[in-house]
C-alpha cells in the first residue's frame, strides 16, 4: 500500500474518531439494519479495510448436512502504520439456502461448533 493510500485511509477514518467512544450508533443499511454498533467495540480501521496485510486461512471445514457448514477460520493481519501483527481464530457457521449463504454467524470456536450441530439437527 502506498503512502497516499495510507493517508487516504486516515482521512476516511477521521469522521469515525469524532464519535464518542461508548456511543451506540444505529446501523442504517445491510443485513444488520436496525441493530446498534458500539463505537468502542473495535478499532475504526475495521470499517475501511485498512490492513496493509490481511490473510484468511481455514483450519477445519465440516459439512454437517442440511445446509449447515462449520469452519474454523484464522485471520492474520497488520493495520496500516503498525509494526505489530494480529492473529485471530473464530468459529464460523454458514447456513445455505438455495445455493446461497442465507446466514453467517461468527463466534467462539466451541460455541460455533455447538450452534452448527444444533442447527443441523433442527433443520428439515
Amino acid at each position: 500500500m502506498s503512502s497516499s493510500e495510507a493517508l487516504l485511509g486516515k482521512v476516511l477514518r477521521l469522521p469515525l474518531s469524532l464519535i464518542p467512544r461508548e456511543a451506540e450508533v444505529r446501523v442504517l443499511r445491510g443485513p444488520l439494519r436496525g441493530m446498534k454498533w458500539i463505537k468502542g467495540s473495535g478499532p475504526n480501521a475495521y470499517w475501511f479495510g485498512t490492513y496493509e496485510e490481511l490473510e484468511f486461512g481455514l483450519e477445519e471445514v465440516r459439512d454437517l448436512g442440511k445446509g449447515v457448514v462449520f469452519a474454523v477460520v484464522t485471520q492474520n493481519g497488520r493495520l496500516v502504520g503498525s509494526a505489530g501483527h494480529v492473529r485471530q481464530r473464530e468459529g464460523w457457521v454458514y447456513v445455505w439456502v438455495g445455493g446461497l449463504i442465507a446466514r453467517l454467524a461468527i463466534s467462539d470456536i466451541d460455541e460455533a461448533r455447538a450452534t452448527a450441530a444444533r442447527l443441523a439437527e433442527e433443520r428439515e
